[in-house]
């Protein structure tokens, strides 16, 4: 076996914590695809799907399908998933590697390629662009991308605990005013809502497992919502911060 692959098991056996696991395993992974090991990206997605089941519970059976039209943002806040969207959430998530790979990678190119100005916020960007080379196949990039999915996987994984996933990305929110100063611009969440839902758009018109079309059409739907449930609680969180408020000032388990 690699040394890659024995300091990542290093890296997981020394920690306990969620976000220190996946934290350790982006940092390995980041050195870019050809230089990890298959054993390791395989040791990747089966830790994300054992942490995806640590709470114990079955997802309950996908029922029919029902109608509805997607979220506007004032109502985001208050929407409760019904069991049949859950459901059918976690039957259309992938913990593969190049998936989620895949998946951050397309968010973070729809971005840059529609707002440039993001781009900012991303020191390395300019050094990559300055000396010619492309930013996207930086190592830089590679964990950028894969911290975001991270975020998704967080989304899949507490789906039947919204308590927790409320607190968790309007944390994430209020951590990112620390980025204020670099440029960040409120009108730039807008910027990553329309990336998520184009990415995840994309991918459930790809997957195989969605043969039929009507639950092709209501996955999309649900995943539309999703990105635009996960960018209203991180602007809350954004808000508040640059108010000095934090809803939730004893930190966030989960």
């Amino acid at each position: 076996l690699s040394l890659h692959f024995f300091s990542l098991v290093s890296f997981l056996t020394a920690r306990t914590g969620l976000n220190t696991w996946m934290e350790a395993i982006v940092q390995k992974l980041s050195r870019g695809l050809d230089a990890v090991p298959k054993l390791a990206r395989h040791l990747y997605s089966s830790v994300i799907a054992s942490f995806s089941s640590l709470d114990g519970e079955t997802p309950p059976p996908r029922l029919p399908r029902d109608t509805g039209e997607g979220r506007n943002e004032s109502e985001m806040s208050e929407w409760k998933w019904n069991t049949r969207d859950k459901a059918l959430l976690r039957e259309t998530w992938s913990d593969d590697f190049e998936d989620l790979y895949s998946l951050g990678s397309d968010i973070y190119i729809h971005i840059f390629n529609h707002n440039p100005a993001c781009k900012t916020l991303f020191p390395w960007i300019l050094k990559y662009e300055t000396e010619g080379r492309d930013f996207a196949q930086g190592k830089e990039f590679r964990s950028q991308a894969l911290r975001f999915v991270q975020t998704i996987a967080q989304v899949v994984k507490n789906v039947y605990h919204l308590e927790r996933l409320e607190a968790f990305l309007y944390d994430i929110g209020q951590r990112h005013v620390q980025y204020a100063s670099r440029g960040f611009k409120p009108v730039y969440w807008d910027s990553f809502t329309d990336a998520m839902q184009a990415a995840l758009t994309n991918r459930m018109n790809t997957i195989p497992e969605l043969a039929n079309q009507e639950d092709r059409e209501r996955a999309i739907l649900i995943w539309r919502d999703i990105a635009l449930f996960i960018i209203v609680h991180m602007k809350e969180g954004y808000n508040d911060g640059l108010k000095g408020i934090n809803r939730f000032p004893s930190g966030v388990i989960i």
